[in-house]
């Protein structure tokens, strides 16, 4: 695995906290489940960094980025289909 791979990977984790306290953010938003997949291949490849890349995971809050990021326009609203009556 790329150490880049992991370095951008770090970055997100960092970017999903900023965006939970209302900060500066550089982007692209990833989801929490696009985040955490992210990470269970970091650990499938490299089970060394498991217990740090989790730690800082779970110490995010994530309900708190989704609210800001759908604040900020980083969410395309979900369409659904509905039928007529």
């Amino acid at each position: 695995m790329r150490r880049e791979y992991v370095d951008e990977l770090e970055r997100h984790l960092a970017d999903a906290a900023n965006l939970a306290a209302g900060g500066d953010f550089e982007g692209p938003y990833f989801t929490e489940g696009q985040i955490r997949g992210r990470i269970q291949f970091v650990c499938w490849v490299n089970c060394g960094r498991e217990r740090q890349l989790m730690r800082r995971f779970r110490a995010i809050r994530w309900e708190k980025v989704a609210e800001e990021a759908r604040n900020r326009g980083l969410v395309a609203a979900k369409k659904v289909l509905a039928k007529r009556a």
